[in-house]
């Protein structure tokens, strides 16, 4: 077979001028803003400087400081994000990305008189902090806009493309009969198909904004209030029985809604909210006592662990129902599909190789979502026990002799059984610190001790 000399269409070109343009801006704009970003103090108050733009602030013009938590929080592993306000303006602070934090931390602790706290603290969570805070939701966030563009492109694509192999059907047909051409525009329809699905699936969230774009949450020292058109719903802290995080969707159930129930209504709001986090832990910080885990259930995309009480004895279930190993399902699936349909965009290959390359793709694929759904480890006051893909395999606390972690592999020894999980486990961080406080016998290898130690799970 020849080579191809049709050249390249032009808007192939633009697509890649423009990607390649928009990552060498974004690039220079990140080096120039560590090269020149900086934040000083003297006895006359803050200064900022950002790019080529610096700002002074005296201090007897900061009229409030506090935390927050934030996405960027959890991004970079760092403390909430530390907010200075002095006007109209508001300047933040990510501490993982600056350096000398505590140290401005407390020069404006000491040296900002004019603000009602002399103490860095939570916003919503303070002693000062005696006034309504509202929430609402904004249906054009950064987040909304980008998967409205991703589901317009990948929409135009997928049509092009089947478009493409149906024009093409009939050289297809006559090259390489009828089954092979089928084959093709079968293959061509599998990836926007399965990309669809799941776009679909992940996109509820966002196309709820519609919905809830009238809803207003309202919080203050004395309770929680919730606005949606005709429903207004109200209750004092002590009213709160519990709160947690449940989930939406019909397809894909994402841990995207948070309820709080009162004993005047069920107060639900998603994570599409303006401030989510903060008001989050505002609920949590008024009412602690009805923190309620249960709420959080089934088989949802980074599902933490499931807890069972029976005979006053706790046991906690690790599962792999998490996004992590549903996105690896979701590509395993796509290959699985694609290897037997590759061969007939190209030549004709021996019926007897192509029913074995279709089987074989199905049985690993059975065996991959058998295990997704079956694998888990659980913990109770006694043992832990491994439900292994032929049968189950139990260590008491007190016969555990090693535990050891081997790359992605974490493994614990004892009176010859071994049981083994992958750090891709819901909540690994904390089954790893649950077996080191109880097996109190055993001797830890590269064993990790903190989030830093380990990859976590989705």
């Amino acid at each position: 077979m020849q080579p191809s000399n049709t050249p390249t269409p032009l808007w192939v070109d633009a697509i890649f001028v423009a990607f390649a343009v928009v990552v060498a801006a974004s690039s220079i704009g990140f080096f120039l803003w560590t090269a020149l970003a900086r934040c000083s103090w003297d006895e006359g108050g803050l200064r900022w400087r950002w790019f080529f733009v610096e700002r002074r602030i005296p201090w007897e013009q900061i009229s409030d400081y506090y935390s927050t938590p934030s996405k960027q929080q959890r991004k970079t592993g760092g403390g909430p994000i530390l907010v200075i306000e002095a006007g109209a303006h508001k300047f933040r602070q990510v501490p993982s990305l600056w350096s000398n934090v505590d140290a401005l931390k407390e020069a404006v602790m000491t040296s900002a008189m004019s603000t009602a706290t002399r103490s860095w603290g939570i916003f919503g969570c303070r002693a000062a902090d005696t006034h309504n805070i509202e929430f609402t939701y904004n249906p054009w966030t950064a987040d909304a806009i980008t998967m409205y563009i991703v589901g317009a492109v990948a929409l135009l694509g997928s049509a092009w493309l089947i478009g493409k192999a149906t024009i093409t059907f009939p050289s297809t047909q006559a090259l390489m009969g009828t089954a092979w051409a089928l084959g093709a525009v079968a293959g061509s329809a599998v990836g926007p198909l399965l990309f669809g699905f799941m776009y679909c699936a992940v996109s509820v969230v966002y196309f709820d904004l519609r919905r809830r774009g009238r809803q207003r949450i309202i919080v203050s020292p004395a309770g929680i209030r919730m606005i949606d058109g005709n429903v207004d719903i109200a209750a004092r802290w002590d009213e709160v029985t519990h709160h947690g995080l449940s989930t939406i969707g019909r397809v894909a159930k994402l841990p995207c809604l948070y309820i709080v129930d009162t004993v005047h209504g069920q107060v639900e709001f998603t994570t599409q909210i303006k401030d989510c986090l903060l008001l989050r832990r505002i609920i949590s910080h008024r009412a602690p006592d009805a923190f309620d885990p249960e709420v959080f259930k089934g088989d949802v995309l980074g599902a933490g662990p499931s807890v069972a009480r029976s005979r006053n004895v706790d046991v906690r279930v690790f599962h792999y129902r998490t996004r992590t190993v549903r996105a690896l399902l979701w590509f395993c699936a796509f290959y699985a599909i694609m290897v037997p349909l590759a061969p007939l965009l190209r030549q004709h290959v021996n019926p007897v190789a192509e029913a074995a390359l279709t089987l074989g793709g199905i049985i690993v694929m059975g065996w991959f979502v058998w295990r997704y759904r079956t694998a888990a480890v659980s913990i109770d006051n006694d043992a832990v026990t491994q439900y292994a893909a032929f049968g189950e395999r139990r260590i008491a606390w007190d016969d555990v002799e090693v535990c050891r972690k081997n790359e992605f592999l974490l493994t614990l020894s004892g009176r010859g059984t071994t049981i083994g999980f992958f750090d891709t486990i819901s909540d690994c961080r904390k089954l790893s610190q649950e077996i080191r406080q109880r097996a109190v016998n055993a001797r830890f290898d590269k064993w990790p001790t903190d989030a830093k130690d380990e990859k976590k799970s989705a």
